[in-house]
């Protein structure tokens, strides 16, 4: 029967006996049409010429129930508007059933992460969650991510979902924690973008939260000279060259308790960090000063300089040590990495920014100047003023001499 379909229409057609079907094709919207039952179900669809095959094909799209007559016919609109752009629903459709949902593509990207990162648990963390959880606990703990999405197909997870994920995170876990969360997930969309799983990446979109400066903190003069009477007055051997190479390298706490026997070459006054945190053998300078203090360790492991209570292993925490030396040298809000900040400090005004970030070692002097070179009001003054005495005295010197002419 070829109609319109209405409210009307529809309510007015027959029941057909077991076997067959009542069906209306739209007058109005060619290939829209309503099908119903002998159960009373009536079906809406579009009966369309496939624009790759050619072939006659049908997509069922819904009951009545699921849609009005009046969004059925909307959905139709639709889905006809996308057969003029080229794109077959059945095709979608079955496309739709074979996308991955987000469970099943972190588990084949993580694989791809441990493959290729050097330190891939935080993105398995944000990702995925993990079995006994950070702190502990014996029941798998998932992500928040992996809590909202783990079922749902990767294209439909919109924008705003991945908005919604990174305020609640910041609400309850900090801003910092959001934006890492965020980098992880952004990284998981583009693999999946990389791969053809999906067209746009839903977290291209969506801005990272601002967060408060990087930390500046460094200590004083006063502050280091109190930090090295405390350092030499330490009555374990280990424990005060360890403090001697972080104060006299700038290296990281944690290169510093892995430094190995067979890293360090006292003739050519080097070090070599097998696996620093840019994931490439690097080279540092010991002054005589460091080398001297380390050469005067009695060794207590063949291999770990700094070994833990097991000599097969390093040491692994300084907590307390730190917590007695601040307690001793009367030192405040600081940390053990405002010692790597003071040596970069120390670094720059003596020889410049370059030179701070080769031996920090880092990849870009950006980071060096942001975070590890601040530069004290006073000091710039100092610097302000001399530029603009140079600027007057040229000013005045031009002046002089049109004035003479």
């Amino acid at each position: 029967m070829k109609k319109n379909i209405t409210k009307t229409a529809v309510d007015q057609m027959k029941t057909p006996p077991e076997g067959s079907k009542t069906r209306i094709t739209d007058n109005r919207l060619r290939g829209f049409v309503a099908i119903k039952y002998p159960s009373r179900r009536v079906q809406f669809a579009i009966e369309y010429l496939s624009p790759i095959s050619g072939k006659q094909r049908r997509y069922a799209f819904g009951d009545l129930g699921e849609y009005t007559v009046k969004e059925a016919r909307t959905e139709a609109e639709n889905l006809m508007g996308r057969l003029r752009a080229g794109k077959d629903p059945l095709d979608e459709a079955a496309a739709d059933r074979a996308a991955p949902t987000w469970s099943k593509w972190v588990d084949e990207y993580i694989v791809d992460v441990k493959r290729r990162k050097k330190h891939p648990m935080d993105d398995v963390w944000f990702l995925r969650g993990t079995t006994g959880g950070r702190g502990g606990k014996n029941d798998p703990e998932h992500s928040e991510a992996m809590k909202r999405w783990e079922s749902r197909k990767l294209h439909q997870i919109s924008p705003r979902d991945v908005e919604n994920l990174l305020n609640w995170t910041a609400d309850n876990r900090g801003k910092i924690r959001a934006n890492r969360e965020y980098a992880s997930i952004r990284a998981c969309f583009e693999a999946a973008c990389r791969a053809g799983l999906l067209e746009h990446n839903p977290a291209a979109r969506v801005r990272k939260l601002p967060e408060n400066a990087p930390r500046q903190r460094v200590l004083s003069g006063e502050e280091l000279t109190r930090l090295r009477e405390a350092v030499a007055e330490l009555p374990n051997d280990e424990e005060r060259v360890l403090m001697e190479v972080l104060l006299g390298t700038g290296c990281r706490r944690s290169e510093a308790l892995n430094m190995k026997w067979d890293d360090l070459d006292f003739d050519a006054g080097i070090w070599t960090i097998p696996s620093p945190k840019s994931g490439r053998p690097q080279s540092l300078p010991l002054t005589s000063r460091v080398a001297t203090a380390i050469r005067s360790l009695e060794a207590r492991s063949e291999m770990w300089v700094f070994p833990g209570p097991d000599p097969s292993r390093p040491r692994r925490d300084i907590r307390k040590l730190w917590k007695d030396l601040k307690t001793q040298a009367k030192l405040k809000d600081v940390n053990i990495h405002d010692i790597r900040r003071t040596y970069g400090l120390a670094v720059a005004r003596k020889a410049g920014i370059l030179a701070a970030q080769k031996l920090l070692r880092h990849s870009s002097p950006a980071v060096t100047a942001a975070v590890y070179t601040p530069l004290a009001a006073e000091e710039l003054r100092g610097v302000a003023e001399q530029v603009t005495g140079e600027a007057d005295v040229a000013h005045v010197e031009a002046f002089r001499k049109a004035s003479d002419s």
